[in-house]
């Protein structure tokens, strides 16, 4: 008797039939294998003409059954067995995951001699059978695409599968694709010769991925069509990612790098008396705007001065350019800042035509930065989740992501290059769940909103990727791990070096920490009181680069009507509770509880032996303090800029486990640091003790490819 690729139900029958009249129809259940051929009887007595008849029908229960972990949870149980009967045309569909081993289970009831044989057919090699669930690096798969193995019994063909009354394979879903895995029985001897059963289901490997976004020139994502371009994928199980910090009011200014030169113009009039410097975005409304009052001409240099709301536009160029180009100088400056600040310089190339004495126009304009900041350089804190068609319906797929305060249904499209990718999530803290992020009106946007785990470490988010309907049966399933990002500011002036704030304790840094560490980063030039404290709830690192001291703390601008001017920023300003930071740098001088003095002062010559001073105070420290630093880096000297500001990105670098995958803390990466100042010997490298680790916690792995723990 075939009982088939069917769930028993031996539960259900409760009553036994006593009788069964003439036309009655009858059920005949196997509820185990038969010990031998024709050992299971059905006996039919009855009376006829006074005479008792009797009739015998012999049956052979046999059976090959197959139930899978159709819904991924490690266990194979009433669950699995009930759906089998669900099961669609794509029957079991699994995501792609190599390395990850999901259970078969072959139930064997035949207790007869005969062959026994597993084959898969696949014509796309979607998958591979196992005979293991930790498959050894020399291990070779029971079956790929196209095989078929016989018996099995005691090990045979490498694999106990043909065990009774069951056993376990497993299967490795490896690239997307169909594929039928096949459980046949065919008798053989003097008794079992003939008898035949089998048992099937079909397979659905479904790639899915989360995916970073391919950002243009200004940091946010490349949209065409409507959509946004998915980039390289970052993993699904395990992965982490950053949030993205938005600016308040008008989303995130813009780093700017412009290509439509006939769009982007500055025109010096023909009389000398003015300028105009007009900033635009492809041909549309202006970006920024100023109109330029002519100052003076000395030595063939022009000067052009526009006073705005905060801060003032010098413009230098030479006025004897003809049938040429020429390289005008933009700085933005506060005249009346005492710390001498001038957040950055931008070049831009001019061209000025014969016929037009005095009017010259740009055709390049490089990267001119607002204010306050940029938008973070990670394409890591903004992701998509992308899947191969295999049959289903965009609209018959949906992401779910569950948070501790809210469940986001995310739905599919499909592109033009026909993959199913779902619309734009982007990790925010839970305070900028309302703010623009500047690309809502021309994209699908999901903003995650996010708050601080209970221990103030990474926050699990799970990720579901599930069919609608009734049964919304899950076909994928995993976590991410997401976590505040990397605040890095500067105080940029017009000191010797101190533009290299900028360009690099700040771009170079960031741009370091988002391509190596995968790290959303919020750069920020010359911030005030208020800048730091509306950012401090909404990051997990903050390294800062400028001027600091024991007794005062870190140098920055506070406004004064329409002007900016030096104030100082000390762990009292803090007045946010909770937080707990896992890195803080504070890269200025005399930031750590001691201070010392090189016994050699002049600063081409090396010192080898350093006197400490007493201080009473440490205002620098005591922020890292103030903000629950599980690592705190400073220094215990004044330190010469020009080695100071390529601190921070060598520390990025020296995070970075990507070579050899060995997870680095941050008590490693200092020790990197200081070897390779050490080993290479750049100018001032004789610093390299005084780079100060005062707070040490090294379970903290800041690169984000790596788990916490």
């Amino acid at each position: 008797m075939f009982l088939g690729n069917h769930p028993r139900t031996d539960a259900s029958k409760t009553a036994q039939a006593t009788s069964a009249g003439p036309g009655d129809a009858v059920y005949v259940e196997g509820t185990m294998a038969s010990t031998y051929i024709g050992g299971d009887k059905i006996l039919w007595q009855w009376t006829e003409n006074g005479e008792t008849q009797v009739r015998t029908n012999i049956y052979t229960v046999l059976s090959l059954r197959m139930f899978a972990d159709l819904n991924l949870d490690d266990t194979i149980n009433s669950n699995d067995y009930v759906g089998v009967s669900s099961l669609t045309s794509h029957g079991w569909v699994m995501p792609v995951t190599s390395n990850a081993f999901r259970k078969v289970q072959l139930k064997n009831d035949v207790n007869f001699t005969g062959t026994r044989t597993l084959t898969l057919s696949s014509s796309d090699a979607a998958v591979r059978v196992w005979a293991t669930a930790t498959p050894s690096t020399n291990d070779t798969p029971l079956l790929v695409a196209g095989q078929t193995v016989t018996n099995g019994i005691d090990g045979i063909d490498g694999a106990d599968f043909a065990g009774y009354p069951e056993s376990m394979i497993y299967v490795e879903a490896i690239d997307s694709g169909t594929a039928t895995l096949s459980y046949n029985y065919v008798g053989t001897g003097e008794y079992a010769t003939g008898l035949v059963c089998e048992a099937s289901f079909g397979m659905t490997c479904v790639k899915v991925e989360l995916c970073s976004v391919v950002l243009d020139a200004d940091g946010y994502p490349y949209i065409e069509n409507g959509e946004v371009v998915p980039g390289q994928p970052i993993g699904f199980d395990d992965v982490r990612v950053t949030t993205y910090v938005p600016f308040e009011d008008r989303g995130t200014p813009r780093s700017i790098s412009f290509s439509d030169s006939e769009a982007n113009m500055i025109v010096f009039e023909p009389d000398g008396a003015s300028a105009g410097l007009r900033i635009s975005r492809g041909g549309t409304e202006s970006y920024k705007a100023w109109e330029l009052d002519y100052t003076n001409t000395v030595q063939d240099i022009d000067y052009y001065q526009w006073n705005g709301v905060s801060n003032y536009v010098h413009v230098a160029f030479s006025n004897n350019i003809q049938n040429c180009t020429s390289t005008v100088a933009i700085v933005i400056m506060d005249e009346d800042f005492t710390g001498e600040a001038a957040p950055v310089t931008n070049s831009i190339k001019l061209y000025s035509d014969g016929a037009l004495p005095g009017y010259h126009s740009n055709y390049l304009i490089s990267e001119p930065r607002e204010d306050v900041g940029m938008p973070a350089f990670s394409a890591h804190n903004a992701f998509v989740v992308r899947m191969e068609p295999f049959g289903i319906a965009a609209d018959d797929l949906v992401v779910s992501i569950v948070t501790p305060d809210e469940t986001y249904d995310i739905s599919f499209e499909q592109n033009a290059a026909g993959s199913y990718v779902s619309a734009l999530v982007v990790p925010v803290p839970y305070g900028d769940g309302d703010v623009d992020l500047g690309f809502e009106s021309s994209v699908r946007v999901v903003k995650l909103k996010l708050r601080k785990g209970e221990l103030y470490g990474w926050d699990r988010i799970p990720i579901n990727i599930e069919t609608l309907g009734a049964s919304a049966r899950k076909i994928a399933s995993g976590e991410i791990e997401a976590g505040n990002a990397m605040l890095i500011t500067g105080v940029v002036s017009n000191e010797e070096h101190a533009s290299k704030r900028a360009s690099q304790a700040v771009v170079s840094t960031g741009l370091s920490a988002g391509d190596r560490l995968k790290y959303g980063v919020t750069p920020i030039f010359t911030p005030s009181t208020e800048q730091i404290l509306a950012q401090l709830e909404k990051h997990s690192v903050w390294i800062h680069s400028g001027h600091g001291g024991n007794n005062g703390g870190i140098e920055i601008v506070k406004k004064v009507g329409a002007k900016y001017e030096l104030c100082l920023f000390k762990a009292s300003d803090i007045n946010i509770s909770g937080l707990a930071y896992d890195l803080v740098f504070m890269n200025t001088c005399e930031s750590t509880d001691y201070l010392t003095v090189p016994t050699i002062c002049h600063p081409s010559i090396p010192s080898v032996t350093w006197k400490v001073i007493p201080v009473t105070t440490t205002a620098v420290m005591d922020i890292g303090t103030a903000l629950n630093a599980k690592n705190y880096i400073g220094w215990d000297t004044w330190v010469q800029r020009e080695l100071s500001v390529t601190i921070p990105k060598m520390l990025m670098e020296a995070l970075d486990s990507e070579n050899d995958g060995t997870p680095v803390t941050v008590a490693d990466a200092i020790i990197a640091v200081k070897e390779k100042l050490e080993s290479e010997k750049p100018k001032y490298y004789w610093f390299a003790p005084r780079l100060n680790h005062k707070v040490k916690d090294d379970s903290v792995i800041m690169d984000l490819n790596k788990k916490a723990f």
